[in-house]
């Protein structure tokens, strides 16, 4: 507790603004680095969320191809199987009970293929004649409808080689209560040639299908759609166009990728990744803001909580150096009083003394019957009380009190003294606690540096004098004279040219001086030692 009360006690006349100051300049770099950190933090979460993104939605692209492979697994199966081949190539030479026979055979493999994947609606084989063989008793077709209908004739185009096609339901599956169809198209060929002799349809089931990427979830307000053109996304009925820049890329590198592109003036991440069995673009996309707005929130919470600490820890420092500076000054008031007491009770008892001295010697003179020289004797005290007092009458008795102990100490060893004041009508701009604490230190440096040497005359000069607006305190002691070399040094900590110094004297009035806006000097003449203090009146 000793420590650092002693040390508000050296930082109290620290103003409050400085030390506002230096608490800014501690947390300033804090809540900067802070700042950093929490910027390089955000970056940090979109590119490992847009990461993710990229990676999540390849991962569903790739399902959803070996998803779509094995049912054109089943579909290829199917129709390089002999029994299917010879029966669609023969069909119009078999009798009818084969004819039967081979179209149970087909409705019952149809069947199995509707059954083996869940993401199979229902399945058909259709011949070049017009023949159809379905399992589904729902599916209704007009077969001379379906066989003359533009889009049919557009997927027989033997130069177009995809099998998954995406069409308006329109005449070719008019029975089927949907606005689009996904399904797909394997040809079936004779046993040996390659001209088509019937086609074996895949419906898939829409529901089932979307679920594969539609439930993924990037965000609570992501979107994933798949594209086979940059103008209608599958199995939706709202017009959604796909970004330029987000198909020209998928184009020019047909691999999946993340960018940010802006979406109704709305920043967005868009993460895509190709489907290549029905060659299209699986696309996700995300606002911007929520890939890291759950770490925002958490991280302003977080600095909210710590600026708060902080505000607090502050606010603590800071009544902490009032309360410690207020208990430090009452202390070194009391202190000082104290002092003043002490000093004050030992003049009284030389006084007493002094008093009881003369007293002594004038009954004396009495009772031997010498009244003329016992009236001698008391105009002589007399005027020697006039001209200590008309010497030492200043006007502040602190000031008087501290010139009395002095000179007092200084005659006892033997130092002749000078005093030349004026009285002071005004109190210098300076707290008396600490120019008596100055006065002191100047002349119990002066007397001590008088006493450490021998000389024929040791003389000890207080000049105390107005200067326009200013007060002058002038302590000179004529030896030891300071040499030229060390002017500069003498005022610092710990410096001192007495053997048995401790170098504090000075350094403290300088600091003193200082702290009340007062001017310290020091110069050497040939009268000695001049060290001078001065301060503005008070208004």
């Amino acid at each position: 507790m000793n420590t650092i009360a002693n040390f508000f006690n050296k930082v109290k006349k620290l103003p409050i603004h400085l030390l506002v100051l230096f608490l800014l300049l501690i947390y300033a770099p804090i809540f900067l680095n802070l700042f950093f950190i929490y910027n390089r933090t955000l970056d940090t979460v979109s590119e490992e969320k847009l990461e993710t993104m990229e990676q999540t939605l390849f991962q569903v692209s790739q399902s959803i191809d070996l998803n779509l492979h094995d049912i054109q697994q089943l579909a290829h199966q199917f129709t390089k199987q002999l029994g299917v081949q010879k029966g669609f190539q023969e069909f119009s030479n078999i009798g009818l009970s084969y004819r039967q026979n081979f179209v149970t055979f087909i409705e019952r493999k149809s069947l199995e293929i509707s059954e083996s994947s869940y993401l199979v609606d229902s399945s058909f084989a259709i011949s070049a004649e017009g023949l159809l063989i379905k399992s589904d008793t729902a599916l209704h077709f007009d077969e001379t409808v379906f066989l003359t209908d533009p889009n049919y004739e557009y997927m027989r185009d033997a130069s177009r080689q995809e099998n998954w096609h995406y069409v308006e339901a329109g005449s070719l599956f008019n029975s089927l209560d949907q606005e689009h169809v996904l399904f797909m198209m394997e040809p079936i060929y004779p046993i040996s040639g390659d001209s088509v002799i019937g086609y074996f349809f895949i419906i898939i089931d829409q529901e089932a299908f979307t679920s594969l990427y539609a439930d993924i979830s990037l965000g609570s307000s992501s979107e994933i759609l798949l594209y086979q053109e940059p103008t209608l996304p599958l199995f939706t009925s709202s017009l959604k166009k796909l970004p330029g820049e987000v198909w020209d890329a998928f184009s020019s590198h047909a691999s999946h990728g993340v960018m940010e592109v802006d979406l109704n003036q709305i920043p967005h991440a868009i993460a895509y990744s190709p489907v290549r069995e029905m060659d299209a673009i699986l696309i996700g996309t995300v606002p911007a803001d929520e890939l890291i707005v759950s770490t925002q929130r958490g991280l302003r919470s977080s600095f909210r909580l710590l600026a708060f600490v902080s505000l607090l820890s502050g606010l603590w420092i800071i009544m902490t150096f009032i309360v410690f500076s207020k208990l430090a000054s009452e202390k070194e008031v009391t202190h000082y009083r104290l002092t003043l007491t002490e000093q004050m009770n030992e003049r009284l008892r030389m006084y007493k003394h002094d008093f009881s001295n003369h007293l002594q010697i004038i009954q004396g003179l009495l009772e031997l019957d010498h009244p003329t020289h016992a009236l001698d004797y008391v105009k002589t005290v007399g005027r020697e009380g006039k001209l200590i007092h008309g010497q030492y009458e200043i006007g502040i008795p602190e000031i008087e009190s501290t010139l009395f102990n002095a000179i007092t100490t200084a005659r006892q060893s033997g130092i002749e003294v000078e005093v030349h004041s004026v009285k002071l009508e005004e109190v210098p701009s300076v707290s008396l606690y600490a120019l008596t604490k100055i006065l002191t230190n100047l002349l119990k440096n002066a007397i001590e540096a008088l006493e450490s040497v021998e000389a024929s005359q040791k003389k000890l000069t207080v000049n105390i004098r107005k200067e326009l607006d200013d007060i002058v305190f002038e302590v000179i002691n004529n030896v030891p004279l300071i040499d030229d070399n060390l002017a500069n040094q003498i005022f610092q900590k710990g410096f001192t040219t007495k053997e048995t110094g401790s170098g504090l004297g000075l350094h403290i009035v300088h600091n003193l001086v200082q702290q009340n806006n007062g001017l310290f000097s020091f110069k050497r003449s040939a009268q000695g030692n001049h060290f001078t203090v001065s301060f503005t009146q008070k208004g």
